[in-house]
């Protein structure tokens, strides 16, 4: 491991190619770190769901995290993320595009980071999409259950929008899902993915409406401790898990997702395409 400048251990993030784009992958081997992620992702969901009188789904979690930034970003393992997010930021565009490394940096060090936790039932999934407005995003897994489902980026040279998630599209497919063609396959970029639900798959890439030959999905397993961190454009998502049946499906995905915002000069598209 290599240590950061702030003194937060972190492995160092190794890159690869996903459909043309790079993706970094690294470990945060801060369990004490981890700890308190995980109690404040439960605190947060707690004050969010406080007064409700329906259930707290994960896009309205977000959302109240979105309205109260500035008090989240004060706490104190929120602000050790925040360094974290930056400094994965900076490997991804030293590997992409090394010839803007020095104006990168500089400019990266004074842009915002958002940063919000998500909690995942085992059935629940997070729909395909994509984070505008962001130079780079990222996650990092803080609590996994047993046979949770991996983050699966789609190839974006074959979705016909980047908005895939609209709900007139989402109807047509969950409604009458196309078949998919026989040499359509996940391919597992890190580790096997046996249990992941293949019907789940089906829906997702005919919601994202993706053609033909570009069908192919990667998929990256959530560990304690993992992060990953790739282009704010490439569509990603999470499936349902494998089995809802057991005290695994019962455990909550725990995570912390982030944005390095885009700046005047800087954008996903310059930077890391």
């Amino acid at each position: 491991s290599r240590v950061l400048k702030d003194g937060e251990p972190v492995s160092a993030m190794q890159t690869r190619n996903v459909f043309g784009s790079r993706i970094a992958i690294g470990h945060v081997d801060d369990s004490a770190l981890l700890r308190e992620l995980s109690r404040l992702a439960s605190a947060l969901h707690a004050r969010a769901a406080r007064g409700r009188s329906s259930p707290l789904h994960n896009n309205d979690f977000f959302r109240a995290q979105m309205r109260n930034q500035d008090a989240i970003s004060r706490q104190r393992p929120i602000r050790t993320l925040i360094r974290l997010a930056r400094k994965a930021c900076d490997s991804l565009i030293r590997a992409t595009s090394p010839h803007l490394m020095r104006t990168a940096k500089a400019e990266v060090s004074r842009l915002r980071v958002d940063v919000w936790a998500a909690l995942l039932d085992g059935d629940e999934m997070h729909d395909t999409h994509v984070h505008e407005g962001s130079i780079c995003s990222g996650v990092l897994y803080v609590d996994i259950p047993p046979a949770a489902s991996p983050l699966v980026f789609y190839d974006p040279r074959g979705a016909d929008t980047h908005f895939p998630d609209l709900p007139a599209r989402t109807q047509r497919a969950l409604s009458s899902p196309r078949q998919l063609p026989e040499s359509t396959t996940l391919s597992d970029s890190d580790e096997r993915t046996d249990a992941l639900r293949k019907d789940s798959a089906e829906v997702f890439l005919a919601w994202q409406g993706t053609l033909p030959p570009f069908t192919e999905r990667a998929a990256f397993l959530p560990t304690p401790g993992r992060m990953i961190v790739f282009p704010s454009f490439l569509a990603h998502a999470v499936l349902a898990s494998a089995s809802n049946e057991g005290k695994g499906a019962r455990a909550k995905r725990v995570s912390y997702a982030f944005n390095v915002n885009a700046g005047t000069h800087l954008t996903a598209w310059r930077l890391l395409r």
